[in-house]
């Protein structure tokens, strides 16, 4: 469910309309989707090159987790609430925290994108794992 309220309060530069980044992440969340499928294949039906990006894409997802976790403490649940100055301060350094695991999850991405990412096989299988990839590296 998307807070327009928490929207307008904390403005983002790439999302100017609350509901337009729906429009990024549905699709990047059907595409990963329909690559954890293929992984599910029997053992020679999967390519080297896809395997090869599964450690990618789980520390990718551990970044992100990490991620929410600090925007789902209780410090930032607390915002709206009287509870003074001090909570204030602490969760303004837990989103500056924030920052550390989505500068992990970019960079590795980045990485694997431009230094080990298999771009010369056109196959189902290597489109979807360098569409993974790519629109995993711009979180």
């Amino acid at each position: 469910m998307i807070r327009k309220d928490l929207h307008d309060k904390y403005p983002a530069s790439f999302s100017p309309q609350p509901f337009a980044i729906l429009g990024f992440f549905g699709p990047q969340q059907i595409i990963q989707l329909l690559w954890l499928r293929e992984l599910w294949r029997n053992e020679s039906q999967v390519e080297k090159g896809t395997l090869r990006y599964v450690p990618w894409y789980a520390l990718g997802n551990t970044c992100i987790a990490a991620w929410m976790l600090f925007w789902v403490s209780p410090f930032f649940l607390s915002i709206n609430n009287d509870w003074g100055e001090k909570l204030t301060r602490q969760n303004s350094d837990n989103l500056k925290g924030a920052f550390v695991p989505v500068a992990i999850n970019t960079l590795t991405q980045l990485y694997y994108v431009f230094a080990l990412r298999n771009s010369a096989t056109p196959t189902y299988q290597s489109k979807l794992t360098n569409i993974v990839n790519i629109t995993f590296a711009g979180m």
